[in-house]
Formats: structure tokens, sequence, C-alpha cells
């Protein structure tokens, strides 16, 4: 049985600047917060999905030496119809000292549905940091973006 990582954000990591490692060179990453980390607060001392935009949390992923990853992103929203740019779902920064400046933006809610499931980078090198910018919880509003991105060693 074949077994992929797939790590929620947690609504409160929004407001750490910690880097999260991840164990798996493989997996899916979501902006819904887990049910069990937004119940478990209470409603006043919990952040709204709109304090996590580019507040998310950031993870580190990491290969063998030789390895790169492909990111893809799985977009399930939609960009309302009088927003015609980027709606930023998400970073993704080299780790090496030679690409550290090199940072791609990750856009999604574009309008053509043939947009939803699209590679958006290849790795240079064995280990990479991504950056979720827009957080959402299960009682978030229907316009909020929903999205996994796919982490791939190869």
């Amino acid at each position: 049985m074949l077994r992929v990582a797939v790590v929620s954000a947690d609504l409160l990591s929004c407001r750490s600047s910690k880097l999260l490692k991840l164990l798996s060179s493989e997996g899916y990453l979501s902006n819904i917060a887990s049910s069990s980390s937004s119940s478990s607060s209470s409603s006043s001392s919990s952040p709204s999905a709109a304090e996590c935009i580019d507040g998310g949390p950031e993870w580190l992923i990491e290969a063998s030496p030789g390895q790169r990853f492909n990111v893809t992103l799985w977009d399930f929203g939609q960009a309302p119809a009088r927003l015609s740019g980027c709606i930023k779902y998400a970073t993704v920064t080299e780790v090496s000292a030679v690409d550290r400046d090199e940072e791609k933006v990750v856009c999604g809610g574009q309008r053509k549905t043939t947009d939803r499931l699209r590679h958006v980078y290849t790795s240079v090198g064995n280990a990479l940091r991504i950056r979720l910018h827009v957080i959402a919880d299960s009682k978030s509003s229907s316009t909020t973006p929903r999205f996994l991105i796919r982490y791939q060693g190869m």
C-alpha cells in the first residue's frame, strides 16, 4: 500500500515564524487547516483565515543529495470575475546557497479550468522551502481558495 503524506496548516501556525521540516520526500500541502486545530481553539482567540494571508506557515522539504523536486498545484478555487491578476497561493524557494534568491511565486485561482492541475516548479537542488500564503478553515467563506501543493522527490 502506497502512503502519501498530506500536511495541512494549523491556524495557530499562522502566527509562528518557525520553519517546519517535513519527513517525507513526497506528499501534499493543503491550505485547509485541520479540523482538530481549528475546533480546539476558542473562536475569540483563533486567527481568521484573513490573518493568515501572507503570513502562513513555511515548510522545509529535503531529498537525498542529487535528487530534485517536482512541485504541482491542484487548484480547486476560481478567481472572482473582477480579478484578473495573480492570487498568490505560495512561494517556493531553493535552499542551496547558490539559488537562495530564486523564489517562485505560485499563482492560483486562474480563470481557465485547464489550470486546475499544473506543474509549477522543478527544483535545482535537493531542498526547498514552501510557504503558503492563503490558509482557510472549514468555516471560511466559499470565496476562499482551496488548493493542494504536491511535492515529489525524483
